[in-house]
């Protein structure tokens, strides 16, 4: 599991991977391992012939950096990917909330030394430890919220801190000719990843539903191919949305570190946050789950 790949300063949610980093995990996957599609994977591993070292790579929610930056390092070595995209608001550029959050808390501009926020509290914000603190618990607030509450609190934290809300190139997601762009290019899919990016066990079942069918739904009529593939977003399912992602799709992932045995479930199969390790990290991680995968 991937995210960004680029150098970004700060990175509070550390989703972001060094270019060079990330050439040399594909590197490596490419010489040492065998890289498969992931909805490839999928089908192999459910019938039991997976190739020796197969691997999956991934990427949520379908940066701007992912077209310009981590596709022509995957095309280089022949590595297949999925991306998988959240479809709000794919006709114009935007941030996500949590960058827009941690421009706010992070920028050089002088803040107030606290916010009041309706149903959350007041968080400190006088020192710079502060402020971090703040924004960590924000965040996992946010993190929880329905997305019309969530983007309320946003609104008045960018009208607290007075912040720049013009989406940069460094952190927006791709609009919808860059999403296109990128499914037609060798060995890239295009998976889903709900519509607003919502913790789906935090909404109603009628909610859950419309987040993972409209977003595949709409990746469907934008690439022209069918979207077989879902992330869960932030990772979080349960017993009740893994139901209700096999009737809508053929594999789903999740944000659960480990290693994909004949057993996993099609539909909640776990992840390696690969993002955040070196290659010497990624080596070790490997070779430990295959090792353990050939006891």
């Amino acid at each position: 599991m991937y995210h960004r790949v680029g150098v970004l300063t700060p990175d509070a949610h550390h989703l972001c991977i060094a270019p060079d980093t990330f050439r040399a995990h594909i590197a490596e996957l490419r010489e040492r391992y065998c890289p498969l599609d992931l909805v490839q994977f999928a089908h192999q591993l459910a019938a039991g012939d997976l190739p020796p070292g197969a691997v999956a790579v991934t990427l949520d929610d379908g940066c701007y950096d992912n077209l310009v930056t981590a596709s022509p390092i995957l095309t280089e070595f022949e590595v297949p990917a999925t991306f998988f995209v959240p479809t709000e608001r794919l006709d114009e550029r935007r941030e996500y909330w949590w960058d827009i959050v941690e421009r706010a808390f992070f920028s050089t501009t002088p803040l107030p030394s606290s916010l009041d926020l309706p149903d959350i509290g007041v968080l400190d914000t006088k020192t710079a430890p502060a402020r971090q603190e703040a924004h960590r618990l924000l965040a996992s607030t946010l993190r929880n919220l329905p997305a019309d509450a969530r983007d309320s609190v946003v609104a008045a934290v960018c009208a607290w801190a007075g912040c720049d809300v013009a989406p940069r190139d460094s952190h927006r997601p791709m609009v919808a000719d860059e999403v296109r762009d990128l499914s037609t290019r060798p060995g890239h899919a295009i998976g889903a990843h709900g519509v607003r990016h919502v913790r789906l066990t935090r909404v109603a079942a009628e909610q859950r539903r419309v987040e993972m069918i409209q977003s595949k739904q709409a990746l469907e009529r934008l690439i022209g191919a069918p979207v077989t593939a879902f992330a869960y977003p932030y990772g979080d399912w349960d017993a009740d949305t893994q139901v209700l992602a096999q009737s809508i799709f053929a594999v789903a992932v999740t944000a659960t570190p480990g290693t994909a045995r004949g057993d996993s479930h099609p539909l909640a199969l776990p992840r390696f946050d690969a993002g955040v390790m070196s290659r010497a990290d990624l080596v070790a991680t490997l070779h430990e789950a295959f090792r353990v995968d050939q006891r």
